[in-house]
């Protein structure tokens, strides 16, 4: 026999294998509550190897009698031809039966795998329900997922590069059909009962498109009438034809980028991916669709679905935000001490944008009317500025407090030294040189940046570099508003130097930098791998750099000068 693990009762042909197999062999004694269950499971091996020797259902029946009759059960002995009972039911009128179990027409035991997918499999959901009422015992739990679940296996299986397929009963093209059905004024039943789809799914579709449904007999999406979306539209809004464009433009393949369709429909880009983003739906692959008679249903539904001025429907509301208006409260104070105060009372909560609608757009500004402090914003603005008025917004919080207007004044002439400007000599495969010139005398520090420009690398990288110099020549340092310097605040503790940061795209508030990083690319042209370069080499370019006569400074080299300012420095201390 092969090696392996076995769960198989020990019998005089299995001794009689086992003593001719040069193998070592375990044995483990039966529980007495197995034991029944073990036998039994042999016996009934034993009868099916017999049972299927046979072909005749005579000797089948002969068999069975002998083994009954040795265990004394002849009352069990079944009927020629062999027959089952497959149902008991009870007539409570002629003709009219009771509902007990039915039968499935496809048993579990017959298939391996339960799915609502095509491709020849049976989809014998609708037979569970029946099969698990009629059977005896029940050896098979079937559990359903949503397909959030489902995303979790599908990665999981993914990962382990096994081979899987997810059962989609209803694909993207039937979804398509069935909202455009209802748009259309076709009722719900008719469409589930046209489409087999069931009514349910129907409604759950109609309700995640953003469709007004009217549930009933006759239920069915409610139209919609030109009439019913009033006030003058003093900008361009997507027609149908747009939307079915957009459609079509996502269906082809490849499909149609942004800005082709936007060029196409003579609107933004942005207006189209916005359309796409807020109206596409989700098919059962979690792969979103856009359809265009649903998006444009929903955007007319919008339109006309009445919005509720918080500022006019609660008086008591109105009156706590007038009331701090008059005290010059600015609206954020206004919200957020209105919040504080009424923490369980949300018909007092109130945002600052609301305030700010009420004050400059709604009825022309008719909350301002009724204070009685002539200017309410610290803007004294009677109309509110345009947003692309406003300065542009910024995700770089590593800038506040450390912008150029923040640099001590010292600092922006020349005649004490210490301060510092630098930036990145970007090369290629990810490598780059931090240059760093002092202000005053033009001298040059030169560090390398290994397959990475990283914030925490720029900091080490320059700390190394700042123990070069005495701490006092070390005050500020100048930097773009690159993020390599995001962690700053790691190099300013370290070293006590504090780093400001230009204005964007303004070179010339570095130029000292800006010019040594040319001379640097005489020795380095554009495209270097700097990982190739070693530190001998930099170190000697550094030293040529340093040695060279500035006009700027006289025809004095900057290791001279700087050495005047270090020993002045010294002398001063």
């Amino acid at each position: 026999m092969e090696p392996g693990i076995y769960e198989r009762l020990v019998t005089k042909s299995l001794q009689t294998a086992l003593a001719a197999s040069p193998s070592t062999s375990s044995f483990v004694n039966v529980d007495p509550a197995d034991a029944p269950h073990v036998l039994a499971r042999h016996v009934s091996e034993s009868v099916f190897a017999a049972l299927s020797a046979t072909k005749s259902s005579d000797e089948r029946i002969a068999i069975a009698d002998r083994v009954l009759a040795v265990l004394d059960a002849a009352g069990e002995s079944p009927i020629a031809p062999p027959t089952q009972l497959t149902r008991i039911f009870v007539e409570n009128a002629p003709d009219v039966r009771d509902r007990t179990a039915v039968r499935p027409e496809t048993p579990l035991s017959d298939v391996a795998l339960l799915t609502n997918a095509g491709n020849g499999e049976p989809s014998i959901g609708h037979d569970l329900p029946a099969e698990i009422e009629s059977a005896d015992r029940v050896d098979l739990v079937c559990a359903f997922i949503r397909w959030s679940g489902g995303r979790i296996q599908v990665a999981s299986a993914t990962l382990r590069g096994e081979e899987f397929a997810v059962p989609d009963r209803f694909p993207w093209e039937v979804r398509s059909a069935v909202l455009t059905a209802l748009i259309e004024g076709g009722s719900g039943r008719d469409v589930s009962a046209s489409l087999n789809v069931g009514l349910a799914t129907v409604h759950k579709w109609a309700h995640r498109a953003g469709l007004r449904y009217h549930f009933g007999k006759t239920g069915g999406v409610i139209p919609m009438t030109a009439g019913q979306a009033t006030g003058e539209v003093k900008y361009r809004r997507l027609t149908l034809a747009d939307r079915s464009f957009i459609e079509a433009g996502l269906a082809c393949s490849p499909p149609l980028s942004m800005r082709k369709i936007a060029a196409e429909l003579g609107v933004a880009p942005s207006t189209v991916s916005r359309e796409i983003k807020t109206r596409q739906q989700l098919s059962y692959k979690a792969q979103p669709h856009y359809h265009a008679a649903a998006a444009h249903y929903a955007a007319v539904a919008d339109r006309i679905r009445p919005r509720v001025v918080k500022l006019e429907v609660f008086g008591e509301l109105r009156n706590e935000v007038v009331k701090r208006l008059n005290d010059r409260l600015s609206p954020e104070q206004v919200s957020a001490e209105l919040r504080k105060e009424f923490p369980d009372d949300p018909e007092m909560h109130v945002s600052h944008e609301t305030i700010y609608q009420a004050l400059y757009v709604q009825g022309r500004g008719a909350l301002r009317h009724e204070l009685t402090v002539e200017k309410a914003l610290r803007s004294g603005r009677a109309v509110r500025k345009p947003r692309s008025k406003l300065p542009a917004a910024t995700n770089r919080p590593w800038l506040e407090g450390a912008r150029l207007t923040d640099r001590p004044a010292e600092a922006a002439d020349r005649a004490i030294p210490g301060h510092w400007e630098g930036d990145l000599v970007i090369g290629s495969r990810n490598s780059a040189l931090i240059s760093l010139v002092e202000r005053r005398s033009r001298y040059t520090l030169v560090g390398r940046l290994v397959d990475n420009r990283l914030a925490l690398t720029v900091a080490e990288v320059l700390q190394q570099m700042a123990v070069r110099v005495p701490d006092a020549l070390f005050s500020t340092l100048t930097w773009d508003q690159g993020p390599e310097m995001s962690e700053h605040a790691q190099f300013t503790v370290a070293t006590d130097c504090k780093v400001f940061f230009c204005d964007p795209h303004s070179p010339w508030q570095r130029p000292t930098n800006e010019n040594t990083n040319g001379l640097i690319r005489d020795f380095y042209p554009k495209g270097t791998d700097f990982n190739t370069v070693s530190d001998e080499d930099l170190y000697e370019m550094e030293r040529l750099l340093n040695r060279r006569p500035r006009k700027v400074l006289g025809w004095n080299k900057p290791r001279e000068v700087l050495f005047e300012d270090i020993t002045g420095v010294a002398l001063a201390t």
